[in-house]
């Protein structure tokens, strides 16, 4: 479970042995070893990479545990960094080399062509995260990933670094030169920081007014456990600039509707310290609404937003773009702030940004779950 690349396992116990009785030992944890590339290839890739005048980082998901050693990394290359929906966050998108997260947009297929050397760690370069087709790599491009069959999955490398993120970035760092100029680099990356934001506050204006009011309340630190709703992908992914490994919990791949619940559950339990936000759509949420009362009986400080845009928008706008009739997808109106108060949660309709900012700053302190119910323009409807 824990060696190569991380993920589930399937432990499977024979109904004969579940209720059986036997003197046991303690069995102490496996230590599973994370390794880094070889050090040829590891050797080979720096030396492209101090011969590189326009180097860029892209990181996804496999990057999490590497957050130092990436930051040290992009700061002596003096590389600008792109992040995928799992690596946001990875890389503090308040550093002065952050160009966002999201790889759909214009600027970041506009970035790779201009890098002359590309860095990718951790990254399936998924058509997942890139929605518009695969990016275009007229430079060199380095891979960093765990799992050899990934390496070449998506886009073919020049330099494949088959290991763990960490320990190869680490040692990575320790063969390169001195840092580029840090005036430079930061002049360079500001530009397409400039084009990466213009983009996406085009595509995610609907959701800007809630946005700026989340910006107001959030802590550093802060989690957001994302739907596969709009606000999250248009809105929160590459509008609300977030820091630290996993401080953005979202589906990606599977598009799993209800997603955003159980795993701000999870993460408030498992981080009692930090701020945890579930953001849905009134769509999605139907999926694991119930939950609800999980939360309240657990008595979680947890801020529930629901933006109602009457049903399943997403499905809605593509019915109406291919000129299909619009069927199935509109949702009669749910009083989703009365459900929670029935579910032992506290609850509130809201459509101003203030009065919004307000409750969410009062539910990070409440004694149970809240669930605001945004309506209206607030909720890209």
């Amino acid at each position: 479970m824990t060696s190569g690349r991380p993920r589930p396992a399937h432990l499977e116990i024979p109904l004969d042995l579940i209720d059986a009785v036997d003197k046991v030992n303690e069995v102490a944890p496996v230590l599973v070893a994370h390794p880094p590339a070889d050090a040829v290839t590891i050797a080979a890739a720096a030396g492209r990479l101090n011969t590189a005048t326009r180097p860029g980082l892209i990181i996804g998901g496999g990057a999490r545990g590497a957050a130092e050693e990436i930051t040290a990394l992009a700061e002596r290359l003096g590389a600008p960094v792109v992040a995928t929906a799992n690596g946001k966050g990875t890389f503090s998108e308040h550093h002065q080399l952050s160009i966002g997260a999201g790889l759909h947009h214009k600027a970041v297929a506009e970035f790779v062509a201009e890098c002359d050397v590309v860095l990718a760690i951790g990254t399936e370069l998924a058509s997942t995260d890139l929605w518009n087709g695969p990016l275009k790599f007229p430079g060199d491009l380095i891979r960093i990933d765990v799992d050899p069959a990934q390496m070449i999955t998506n886009a073919l490398p020049d330099y494949c670094l088959v290991g763990d993120a960490q320990a190869t970035v680490t040692a990575l760092n320790q063969r390169l030169g001195k840092a580029h100029a840090s005036q430079e680099a930061a002049k360079r990356a500001q530009r397409w920081q400039k084009l990466f934001r213009k983009h996406a506050r085009t595509q995610g204006a609907a959701w800007l007014p809630l946005v700026e009011a989340m910006k107001e309340v959030l802590a550093p630190g802060a989690v957001i456990a994302g739907d596969s709703a709009m606000a999250c992908y248009y809105g929160t992914l590459s509008n609300l600039p977030l820091e630290g490994p996993a401080s953005f919990l979202y589906p990606t791949g599977f598009g799993t509707l209800g997603y955003g619940l159980p795993a701000a559950i999870g993460a408030k339990m498992g981080a009692p310290d930090r701020q945890v936000v579930a953001l849905h759509g009134d769509g999605g949420v139907m999926f694991t609404l119930p939950e609800l009362a999980t939360a309240a009986q657990e008595r979680l400080p947890l801020p529930v937003i629901i933006c109602d845009n009457g049903g399943y928008g997403e499905i809605r706008r593509e019915m109406v773009d291919r000129s299909e009739p619009v069927h199935g997808v509109n949702l009669p109106g749910v009083d989703f702030a009365m459900v929670a108060k029935g579910l032992n949660c506290h609850g509130l309709t809201v459509d101003d940004e203030d009065r919004f900012a307000m409750a969410l700053r009062k539910a990070f302190t409440a004694d149970r779950p809240t669930v605001l119910h945004v309506v209206g323009e607030l909720a890209g409807a």
